[in-house]
């Protein structure tokens, strides 16, 4: 019984440690409190994490295409030897 009392009292502890935890941001070296912030700043705050999303799905898609690209001039570079050796 005196573990569960203690298992008891760390998770309360946590738990607490948890809900006292604002939410922050750290934005060159420096964190901020979220309470801190403008609602411009938090807008910003999340563009800029949006754009950030989107560059790397952007970057992604780019490797994709730039892949694709040369599958597809490989392909044509043995059908034009192919046909050239046809003639």
């Amino acid at each position: 019984m005196p573990q569960a009392k203690t298992e008891t009292k760390a998770k309360s502890v946590v738990e607490k440690q948890q809900r006292d935890q604002e939410p922050s941001i750290i934005i060159e070296g420096k964190e901020y409190k979220e309470s801190q912030l403008t609602s411009d700043q938090i807008y910003c705050i999340n563009q800029v994490q949006d754009l950030q999303s989107q560059l790397i799905q952007l970057d992604f898609k780019v490797k994709q295409l730039q892949a694709a690209e040369s599958v597809f001039r490989a392909r044509l570079e043995v059908s034009l030897k192919s046909t050239e050796k046809d003639s």
